[in-house]
């Protein structure tokens, strides 16, 4: 066997198991968009095994929203598209000899809401014409503490050392 005939074969059955290959192992594609048909970058698109979620193949959106998964086998997979504050999207993939190309999924904002929010003040100071009244809940005072050292505590309010109020 020569040289040039032994190169040949080699070449041949490099390429008989990249068609094999090309044949067993096809491509997910598709795009991802929100509500606005507006393109999604970075969202996550994973492809799982149903029984137990293992993963199989990973990958991410470009600035354009689009996402390719190569090297799939055929199987029954779980594709999973998630990103961060929109709700996640899991779809049952069956893979079976061609590439599959899923079109636009649509990603939806997941909204989360809230209890009833109550905002309770305290105003400590009300200001009428020439008045000026403090609301005393308003002050921290100790449970001994009497009124002279709640009126200490008052903004511009100063006790001199006789007692009078000023």
């Amino acid at each position: 066997m020569t040289q040039k005939s032994l190169l040949l074969r080699v070449l041949l059955g490099v390429t008989l198991m990249l068609v094999s290959g090309a044949m067993t192992a096809q491509k997910i594609t598709g795009n991802v968009v929100d509500e606005e048909k507006v393109p999604l970058e970075f969202v996550s698109v994973a492809l799982l095994m149903p029984q137990d979620s293992t993963l199989i193949k990973y990958t991410s959106t470009d600035k354009d929203g689009k996402f390719e998964l190569n090297g799939v086998k055929d199987n029954t997979y779980l594709l999973q598209i998630y990103l961060m504050t929109f709700q996640a999207v899991q779809k049952s993939l069956v893979v079976q000899g061609a590439d599959i190309d899923l079109g636009t999924t649509v990603l939806e904002k997941e909204v989360n809401r809230l209890d009833e929010v109550v905002v309770r003040t305290v105003i400590p100071i009300t200001i009428k014409q020439d008045t000026m009244a403090f609301n005393a809940s308003a002050f921290k005072v100790r449970q001994d503490d009497n009124v002279e050292d709640l009126v200490r505590k008052l903004p511009g309010v100063e006790i001199a050392t006789d007692g009078t109020v000023s």
